[in-house]
């Protein structure tokens, strides 16, 4: 990589599952990667940058239940292009 490139901090997040108890967490990988990268990557939603709520909360190996608790009675609004429970479901392949 170039020194001369800039680059962005983009955390990988991934969801887990406890085989004791059954719980799910976050975590998540923080690499340093080139804007121009970066940008198709955020846009495929493969990463999300390190200073957001979920690269946070990923870097520290929060539960999905402690997640939901942080955000109990959050007004944000769903992200562009899903409302209502479409935007909550998830599908697995």
């Amino acid at each position: 990589m170039a020194t001369n490139e800039s680059t962005e901090d983009l955390t990988f997040v991934t969801t887990v599952r406890d085989p004791v108890n059954g719980s799910f967490y976050v975590q998540g990988k923080t690499y340093d990667i080139p804007t121009a990268w970066a940008k198709n990557l955020l846009h495929q939603g493969v990463a999300v940058p390190k200073d957001s709520d979920a690269g946070k909360a990923a870097e520290e190996g929060k539960s999905l239940s402690e997640l939901a608790e942080d955000h109990k009675g959050d007004e944000s609004p769903a992200p562009a292009g899903k409302s209502g429970k479409a935007a909550s479901k998830t599908t697995s392949k």
